[in-house]
């Protein structure tokens, strides 16, 4: 989204921005990309863009990547971050205190990643308009990402799974 899409979004009376990053070189700078972070409210983020965006170090050691987010969750005052991790899931914080990690399950068979990430953010902003726990909320995205990386492309054919996923999110 451009800024000035932001910008007209803001001031039209959205409550709540989600702010969902993709650092892509050569397209992004650390300015903007900061100032975007100021205004957000939630944040969707891979590791590595995290750890990018954060200038949190101790004694030039990193710190365990829960503290990085913590920091980068307070520093920016959001309501919360989420932190994708690849193979290794996901990691959720709010200003409530959570700190929720939620791995992928076992038997995922990786086959193309084209997709994942938005497939994600999609059903984290349906959760938040759905007002779903925050629990809820990241094991529902990683579902619906998990299922994303087990095809080829961005979207499932099948759009019969699509309407199977929202009578189950419904019915509980």
């Amino acid at each position: 989204m451009s800024a000035t899409a932001l910008q007209h979004i803001k001031h039209s009376g959205v409550e709540n921005i989600f702010l969902d990053v993709n650092l892509r070189t050569p397209w992004w700078s650390l300015g903007k990309t900061i100032a975007l972070l100021e205004e957000a409210h939630w944040v969707k983020l891979n590791r590595d863009e995290l750890l990018k965006l954060s200038a949190l170090t101790l004694d030039d050691i990193a710190p365990p990547l829960e503290t990085v987010a913590q920091h980068f969750l307070q520093q920016h005052q959001l309501t919360g971050l989420i932190v994708t991790l690849g193979s290794k899931g996901v990691l959720g914080l709010n200003q409530d205190g959570a700190c929720i990690q939620i791995e992928p399950p076992p038997a995922c068979t990786l086959v193309d990643t084209v997709g994942a990430g938005d497939a994600f953010s999609a059903v984290a902003l349906f959760g938040l308009m759905q007002q779903w726990d925050f629990t809820t909320l990241l094991n529902r995205a990683q579902q619906f990402a998990t299922h994303i990386v087990e095809q080829r492309g961005a979207i499932s054919t099948e759009r019969t799974w699509y309407q199977t996923m929202l009578n189950q999110w419904n019915s509980h």
